[in-house]
């Protein structure tokens, strides 16, 4: 059995996201309940969460993908009315650069489209809100989010110990190999608070 101190950084992660939507009578009977789990009188609960319940939430923030899409659209458009001024006899440059417009353009719209959904982190995996599976956490080697971790903005980057074939949800998520980058228009506390949860998960797994 996990020692108090052990259970008291488990139910932390386990409780948080039910504390902030109960009301206070209930607060004070869940209160109580984590005291006597922590304490060791568990009167024969099962420790074990119910493998759907979700442990963290990912959503992209509204200003954020707002910023992101009219910045990369707008780029998208300086480079296609470059493109026109470009002479004809550099047929070239013209395609290269008019085609690099109207792809940022259209990464726009597809970062637009996938920042709708957010994230969820369960007791076995990390899915989208849609239920498509990004990764198991049996899967998950290790959490990497330091300062100079390859990882997206006020995100983090999972090792996985083997790699799922790449995919990439523009400004919510991606993955390359045996790498999974989460994070770009998403905040960056609640991105914190579910690498610490995976990381939790991962140091469990271990004992």
């Amino acid at each position: 059995m996990a020692k108090p101190s052990e259970l008291h950084v488990t139910l932390l992660y386990r409780f948080a996201p039910v504390w902030r939507g109960v009301g206070a009578g209930s607060m004070g009977v869940l209160a109580l309940r984590v005291q006597h789990v922590i304490a060791g009188e568990t009167d024969g609960m099962d420790m074990a969460m119910d493998e759907d319940s979700v442990l963290a939430r990912l959503t992209p923030s509204l200003p954020r993908r707002v910023a992101g899409v009219v910045t990369q659209g707008a780029f998208g458009a300086l480079l296609i009315g470059v493109a026109m001024d470009i002479s004809r006899d550099q047929m070239v440059l013209r395609i290269a650069v008019l085609a690099a417009g109207v792809l940022l353009i259209y990464g726009a719209y597809r970062m637009w489209a996938a920042t709708r959904i957010g994230l969820i982190l369960t007791q076995t995996a990390l899915r989208d809100s849609n239920g498509r599976l990004l990764a198991e956490v049996a899967n998950i080697r290790e959490v990497s989010r330091g300062a100079f971790a390859f990882k997206p903005t006020h995100g983090f980057s999972l090792i996985l110990t083997k790699g799922m074939g790449g995919a990439w949800a523009p400004g919510l998520w991606w993955r390359v190999g045996s790498r999974l980058g989460v994070g770009g228009v998403t905040p960056a506390q609640p991105g914190r608070y579910m690498a610490e949860a995976i990381t939790d998960l991962v140091a469990r797994r271990g004992l």
